[in-house]
């Protein structure tokens, strides 16, 4: 059997939290396999007591993306200006994600005067303080609000930003470098696992203003826009993608079959 560990983010309540690590301890005692889709996140969780390094292994996601549709058309459809640079938030608008982060990153954008706009895709209970505050401060944000057609909103995209506090391995960092656009994230979770620090993306501390200096950085050279972009693509897609995936579940499935014939 297997059993998928995922970092136990910090949304939960302490009380949540316990059931969760209680249960997973328990899943684990009966379980020939483990998985966690991350390094880091396996460490968590071996930290937190479940399950042991012996039986502990990693299987990262595996995604397949379609092609992008025109970005004009994209733009459009999204009520999004064109010949804009374009900077994306994409994911749940809840606490962890810091969202309130990203509004600061985007007014300190504002008042340095760096030309670029922001959206923000997804939803979440932070999304109405969210639109307050774009709307108060003036900022230059576009709430699109959950959006099913990922390819639709990376192609809007000139680069995606991550503010998050915590994470297991963000899908949106993959997705953003299978299609070739540049990210700037904040070095939490397993992050670096899916990031190469100024190949592939710039990875912050958890400062605005270094978040800042990375935005500004990429939106003042195209050419290390595109430079990053294009070995985030290469490096997503051998590590990433679909047949990956495929190819971990059956060569999982054969050591499992291979160890129970020998007992």
């Amino acid at each position: 059997h297997t059993f998928h560990g995922h970092l136990l983010n910090g949304y939960f309540g302490s009380f949540k939290r316990l059931l969760v690590v209680i249960a997973e301890k328990l899943l684990a005692i009966f379980t020939d396999q483990l998985l966690a889709v991350g390094n880091k996140v396996r460490q968590d969780l071996l930290q937190a007591g479940i399950g042991s390094k012996d039986n502990f292994g990693l299987m990262p996601p595996g995604l397949a993306m379609t092609a992008l549709p025109e970005k004009e058309i994209s733009l459009k459809s999204l009520g999004l200006p064109s010949g804009r640079l374009q900077c994306a938030f994409i994911g749940r608008v809840t606490q962890i994600k810091r969202p309130d982060r990203f509004l600061d990153v985007v007014s300190e954008i504002k008042r340095r005067g760096v030309d670029l706009d922001f959206f923000m895709a997804g939803d979440g209970e932070l999304l109405e303080t969210c639109r307050e505050r774009i709307v108060k401060q003036d900022l230059p944000v576009t709430i699109l609000g959950w959006q099913s057609d990922i390819e639709k909103v990376l192609s809007a995209a000139d680069i995606v930003m991550l503010t998050s506090d915590n994470e297991g391995t963000p899908l949106s960092l993959i997705q953003a470098g299978m299609v070739g656009l540049p990210v700037v994230t904040t070095n939490v979770g397993s992050v670096p696992e899916i990031v190469i620090n100024n190949v592939t993306g710039v990875i912050t501390e958890l400062d605005v203003q270094k978040i800042a200096d990375a935005l500004e950085k990429l939106v003042n050279n195209e050419d290390l826009r595109r430079q990053l972009g294009i070995a985030a693509q290469e490096f997503t897609l051998a590590n990433f993608g679909a047949q990956r995936l495929v190819n971990d579940h059956q060569n999982l499935y054969k050591k499992l079959l291979a160890s129970r014939a020998k007992s």
